[in-house]
């Protein structure tokens, strides 16, 4: 086990944010058939979350939104988000999909398995462009995804799915290496890596802010040394990381939970329910009762 992992398993004890993904470092995949909160055509959904994430769409069509302004997947298209991304999504009628969710780490087994670099659809620019070009291609991925949909619909062994993971994203990834530029610096593994402390500091101490010399000093690392090193691996900052998780918790707990919103922004080291409504509109482009109800009526 790596040291992501090992930092990665005692976090989630900790913190039990991501439940909701069934994810750990023992099933660090999980695959859905449908939409995670089954929306109501045309309802919009809203999230940021750790594990990354790729889909397919295999009939009908979606909407979705990265940050960039809203794009159109329709059938044998995909997406991709990179780890707390903030997303949207609208789902037409009779819309289905296969969505692989996994955790980062399994970043560092993939391209030796597939002998291709399967980090590439999560390093597009602002993954603003629909990932799939040509009739041939979307309909051949599309019937591959289809394929998944009654498998899923009960359980499958862990290496099934890491498998099917795999099958999917390797043409997804072809494409993008041949018709995009993905950026630089990648998605980098965080077990080859020494940030994995300060990855753990922000996971087990979500309640308060977590200091760039106290993650530096975390890692052994200077500052500026440090820095350098968590945007290389990570793909952002460590400050706009550790913002973003202490927004998925509050998110979490906005679904899951009634407390009030004001408690929520102090239980997760915000100020305030003004200064909480301003940092989750700016990434979620929604409020925080917005997403709370917004949420719990795509649940209905």
């Amino acid at each position: 086990m790596g040291g992501y992992e090992r930092a990665y398993g005692r976090a989630a004890a900790a913190l039990p944010l991501l439940v909701a993904l069934d994810l750990s470092p023992e099933h660090p995949v999980r695959t859905s058939c449908a939409p995670p909160w089954r929306p109501r055509a045309g309802a919009v959904g809203a999230d940021m979350h750790y594990a990354l994430e790729f889909g397919v769409v295999v009939s009908g069509s979606m909407h979705r939104n990265h940050g960039a302004g809203w794009f159109r997947v329709g059938v044998g298209q995909a997406w991709a988000t990179a780890s707390l991304e903030a997303h949207h999504w609208r789902v037409g009628r009779n819309m289905q999909y296969v969505v692989f969710q996994f955790l980062p780490f399994l970043l560092d087994r993939l391209p030796i398995l597939s002998g291709l670099d399967l980090t590439a659809p999560f390093r597009l620019p602002l993954r603003r462009n629909v990932i799939g070009h040509g009739r041939q291609f979307c309909r051949s991925l599309a019937e591959a995804a289809r394929g998944l949909l009654p498998k899923y619909q009960d359980a499958v062994l862990p290496g099934e799915t890491f498998m099917d993971m795999l099958r999917i994203l390797h043409p997804i990834s072809t494409c993008v290496l041949q018709h995009s530029e993905p950026a630089t610096p990648g998605v980098d593994s965080l077990s080859s890596h020494s940030v994995a402390p300060a990855v753990e500091r922000v996971q087990r101490t979500a309640d308060r802010i977590v200091s760039v010399d106290e993650a530096a000093e975390a890692c052994h690392m200077a500052r500026r040394t440090f820095c350098r090193s968590f945007r290389t691996t990570m793909g952002i900052s460590f400050g706009e990381f550790a913002l973003r998780w202490r927004l998925v918790c509050a998110a979490h707990s906005l679904k899951s939970s009634d407390e009030p919103v004001k408690a929520i922004a102090h239980q997760f080291g915000f100020h305030g329910a003004s200064h909480l409504h301003r940092m989750f509109h700016a990434r979620y482009g929604i409020s925080p009762t917005q997403y709370r109800t917004s949420s719990r009526v795509a649940e209905l």
